[in-house]
């Protein structure tokens, strides 16, 4: 799920959700609903005629606090989403505008999970009108509508899209994302194993979806009955609890021992990710905070989703800053380098991005 959240507000504004809104709260807002359908379409997002309400949206972004910089010591996650943003602003504007797009989409998944039960449909009840101006497709349709945290209507549109069959690879390739959205959705926006077990039964034999997609549906299917059975209802759990239930379904997928993602497990991980973000969002100076972002570092890896590798990096980066010269620090460190090293270096690292290599250098040491 994977286009700019409403989260970008939330995370802007003070914890006190019933006060009305600032000024610049709803320039914020304004912004983030612009900017909502054009990030869900890659055509629409590079479209010259978007780019001035682009623009405008990422300069009214770019600035803004996450309130962690108010309730945390480190501000660690705080200022590297800010940074990340105004990434994503320098990308535009230098006409990286896919390079930019995923990024923002990246930010999406920070959000997603450290806000899963805010802010209400009713928030964003009058977005959809930004849809009006643009041709988006179901899929496109649905992202935007699951990314505003419309959930409903973006099933709706999911429902019509999974319905068709499509006409070529790239059409199933589209399908197969959007299922991974959907399922997303059902664990970590709605925590809701029933909806996720009837998901995948309605999906799992499609003959026209890539085989390898199919086959995993059913391994995923076992994982969601076997958390239907479960009956696990995060709302009523701790911080500490939900650490400790992730770190469970951490262990048993054995997602730690392995720099490789793993996509047969997807649900548990999908669930994991969900807890550690609401232990973080609800208590985010917590004693578990550290262990919660070194798992979530972990974790956000096993997912398989290139979208997520900036919300890797960022936590993993957290976790070192705000534990320096510590064993947690080094943990953290040795993961993101082996990640790192693993995603990019299939030829002795010459294929590290510019400057790559240094950051992990500063990290480590600050580790050390």
């Amino acid at each position: 799920m994977h286009a700019l959240l409403t989260a970008l507000v939330v995370a802007a504004a003070p914890p006190d959700a019933g006060a009305p809104l600032k000024p610049s709260m709803q320039s914020a807002l304004a912004a983030v609903i612009t900017l909502q359908p054009l990030v869900a379409s890659p055509v629409g997002f590079r479209d010259p005629a978007n780019a001035a309400k682009i623009r405008q949206s990422l300069e009214v972004l770019a600035p803004l606090e996450h309130f962690f910089t108010k309730r945390s010591p480190s501000a660690g996650i705080a200022t590297l989403f800010a940074r990340e943003l105004r990434a994503a602003n320098d990308e535009y504007q230098r006409r990286g505008y896919e390079a930019a797009r995923i990024r923002l989409r990246s930010l999406t998944s920070l959000c997603f999970g450290c806000h899963l039960r805010e802010p209400t449909d009713a928030d964003l009840a009058t977005s959809s009108a930004a849809l009006d101006a643009l041709d988006l497709t179901h899929l496109e349709r649905a992202s935007f509508f699951a990314s505003t945290r419309q959930f409903e209507r973006a099933f709706t549109e999911w429902n019509q899209a999974f319905t068709v069959k499509p006409k070529n690879d790239v059409e199933a390739f589209e399908q197969t994302e959007a299922l991974r959205q959907a399922l997303s959705v059902t664990v970590q926006g709605l925590d809701d194993p029933k909806r996720t077990v009837a998901l995948l039964a309605q999906n799992k034999d499609r003959p026209e979806l890539p085989g390898f997609v199919t086959r995993q549906m059913v391994r995923w299917l076992v994982e969601a009955k076997a958390w239907q059975a479960e009956k696990f209802d995060a709302r009523k759990k701790t911080p500490p609890q939900l650490v400790a239930r992730a770190k469970a379904l951490i262990d048993v997928a054995g997602t730690a021992k392995s720099v490789a993602p793993d996509d047969m497990r997807l649900v548990s991980h999908l669930r994991a990710a969900s807890y550690l973000q609401e232990a973080l969002r609800r208590e985010p100076d917590a004693s578990t905070r550290g262990e919660a972002l070194y798992l979530l570092g972990v974790v956000s890896a096993a997912t398989a989703d290139p979208h997520l590798w900036r919300l890797e990096w960022i936590t993993l980066e957290s976790c070192i800053r705000e534990n320096p010269k510590t064993e947690l620090a080094r943990r953290c460190a040795e993961r993101l380098t082996e990640r790192t090293w693993f995603s990019y270096t299939g030829r002795g690292g010459l294929d590290l991005p510019p400057g790559v290599g240094a950051e992990l250098g500063e990290l480590n040491a600050l580790a050390r």
